[in-house]
């Protein structure tokens, strides 16, 4: 019976390391902020006829998450995005300011000084940092999957497969936290996004009968496994399976866009059919997902006892009725007083975390970026936050 696990692309945050960097150390434990830097450091001497780059980050405009956000992970706790919650006491905490951020931009001002942190980092474009990763120099950096993965994926699958492929590794601040990296979401809806009808719409009940139709069953194994003897068959314990030339025909560009409907920004189903046995996503199905990764991967993964992304890191319940908090914030409109504070906060640390990371005086320059955060009225953001957090715990109890 092949083996199954419900989202095997780690498709949010983390700490990514190309797999050549991980096979020549001999595969290690890397747990802490330190022991990857050190990897990456120790690679890097090694190999100094090699053109790479230590650790890149991308600021590119609302993008900038990759470089203000890791705090909150290192600290151990899960992606609310906009601030962190207390599991127990449901107290709203600015990571921010957490003695955890300050230590995680000293450690990358340290970095920027001995040139292992990409000096271009904070001007590079976004498609200027998806070219250095596809070139494969970049040999670790900290970013949310769907924002890198599916477009260095359009680069050849040897030149991948030579070790250039990434894996992410649970890091936290300290070996004794427990990372959240990877978080199981609940029935939470994201109020922030969804799918509008214009007001023009001649025909509203129409529109979302479409919207309905594409949630049966029938039509959710259309849209992502295909037809039947085509695109997959039937073993004979009821298990969806292709054969070598379906999954090579199914990653055709050209095919899966003129051959399956995804309808990404649809809503769709997550998980397991009725049948119980299969997915309603074929990239999540267990040896289907497995035999597709390059060999770089599967030995990464074999040699860590992994089968995928998510077992890198481990996994994780909601933490609580609140999560995520992004959800609001991502909401917030510049018509309130919660709102513009947080335009503010934003600009502040878009100005300063740079700043930050290349001064020569770090202590002075962090002080300075505190006092200016302070000034803006940090409260005001928060207790939105907290009230809001209030709000969705009563609400559920």
């Amino acid at each position: 019976m092949p083996y199954y696990i419900f989202i095997m692309i780690r498709n949010g945050e983390a700490f990514w390391i190309q797999t050549r960097v991980l096979k020549w150390a001999g595969y290690p434990r890397i747990r802490t902020l330190e022991q990857y830097f050190s990897l990456i450091e120790s690679y890097l001497q090694a190999h100094p006829e090699e053109d790479n780059i230590g650790f890149s980050v991308l600021c590119d405009d609302w993008k900038f998450f990759c470089l203000e956000n890791p705090p909150q992970f290192l600290a151990g706790y899960p992606n609310d995005g906009s601030c962190i919650v207390d599991p127990t006491s449901k107290k709203v905490i600015d990571y921010n300011m957490m003695p955890e951020a300050k230590s995680y931009f000293r450690k990358l001002n340290e970095e920027f000084k001995k040139g292992v942190m990409d000096e271009e980092s904070f001007t590079q474009t976004y498609e200027e940092y998806l070219l250095k990763l596809s070139s494969g120099k970049v040999l670790g950096m900290v970013d949310q999957w769907w924002n890198f993965a599916y477009n260095i994926n359009t680069v050849s699958a040897d030149f991948m497969g030579n070790g250039y492929n990434y894996v992410p590794l649970p890091i936290t601040m300290e070996d004794s936290i427990s990372n959240q990296w990877h978080t199981r979401r609940g029935a939470e809806i994201n109020a922030s996004a969804g799918v509008s009808i214009t007001i023009s719409c001649s025909d509203v009940e129409g529109a979302m009968k479409f919207i309905n139709d594409l949630l049966e069953e029938d039509v959710m194994k259309l849209r992502y496994w295909g037809i039947e003897g085509v695109d997959y068959y039937v073993d004979g314990n009821g298990v969806f399976c292709q054969t070598q030339e379906q999954n090579a025909q199914r990653n055709q560009y050209e095919y899966k866009a003129s051959h399956l409907c995804n309808y990404s920004y649809f809503p769709r189903y997550e998980g397991r059919m009725e049948d119980g046995i299969n997915l309603y996503l074929s990239e999540y199905q267990g040896a289907i997902f497995f035999d597709s990764l390059a060999k770089d991967l599967q030995e990464c993964f074999a040699a860590y006892g992994c089968r995928n992304y998510v077992e890198m890191l481990g996994s994780n319940d909601s933490p609580g009725e609140w999560f995520p908090m992004y959800t609001y914030t991502d909401a917030l409109t510049t018509d309130s007083e919660a709102g513009i504070t947080y335009k503010v906060l934003d600009k502040v640390k878009k100005e300063f975390l740079p700043r930050v990371i290349m001064a020569e005086d770090f202590e002075a320059e962090w002080q300075e970026y505190v006092d200016t955060y302070e000034a803006c009225y940090p409260w005001i953001y928060y207790d939105a936050l907290q009230k809001e957090v209030a709000r969705r715990v009563n609400q559920c109890h």
